[in-house]
Parts: C-alpha cells; structure tokens; sequence
C-alpha cells in the first residue's frame, strides 16, 4: 500500500496514544547490547498489551506488538531494514491479525523497483523517488519511523 492511510490512521492512532514507553536496553555482557525500546498497550487503564522494538547489531528492527481486546487482537512480529534516510527497504510481518487471521506480509525494494505482498494485494511498482510502504498489519512502529 504506497499510499496515504485515511481509515487506518483513526484506528492507529488511538492505538498510539495508548503506548507509554517503559524501558532501554539490555543484552548480554561481552556482546553489544542491542538497542530495544519497550512500549506498555493501556486499554481503559489496565495493560492490554506492549509492543518492543530491538535494533540489532547488524541494524535489523525486530519489532513484536500485541494486544488482547476481549479475546481479539493481533499478536505480531516484523523485521525491518532500514535504507537511506531511514525509510524501510525490506518489512515482513508474520503472526495473527486482530481477527487471529494469519498474517505473512512482506515488502521489498531493490533499486527503484518495490513489491509488496499483503492479504490484500499483491503489487510491484517501479518508483523514481522516496516512497514509504504502510503495511495492511504492521505495528504502530511504522508511524515511528515516518518521523
């Protein structure tokens, strides 16, 4: 989806300002630590779910997001790499969605060309400037990243 979200961005966004930020990184000693960033999902005040990100030595995010709502909700993990400028050049998301629907969505750009597969559409796009992919089911660490 290489395109503005409208109906999307009024689910996330609620979804957003429900994280609160609760931790820094950790990791093993002898190795470098790799950067992680722990959010708690709060939902009527209690925690319903979290989502941690961890930037790993070779640069990969490795992002899992969760949250229960009344038995619903989806339970994630996406691996991205970022290029120039930090924009993702490769995204892939498995796990469920908020229905438990199972999720395997990827993109990819190599060059100037970008392809993505979702449980919507399945495209390739040939791009002659910057573009940022939005995924059907990815965290709301995408948003992080447009900033």
């Amino acid at each position: 989806m290489l395109k503005s979200c409208s109906k999307l961005c009024l689910f996330i966004l609620p979804l957003l300002a429900g994280l609160a930020p609760t931790s820094g990184a950790s990791g093993a000693s002898g190795a470098p630590a790799p950067r992680e960033t722990r959010y708690t999902f709060l939902f009527a005040g209690n925690k319903a779910g979290s989502m941690v990100t961890r930037v790993q030595p070779d640069g990969e995010r490795v992002c899992t997001f969760e949250f229960n709502d009344r038995g619903r909700g989806p339970k994630t993990e996406t691996r991205f790499r970022l290029g120039a400028g930090g924009i993702p050049v490769s995204e892939r998301t498995t796990g469920v969605d908020y229905w438990k629907t199972p999720v395997d969505e990827r993109f990819e750009r190599t060059g100037a060309k970008a392809s993505w597969k979702n449980a919507a559409e399945n495209g390739e796009r040939q791009l002659d400037g910057p573009a940022f992919y939005l995924g059907l089911s990815g965290p709301p660490q995408e948003f992080e990243l447009l900033t």
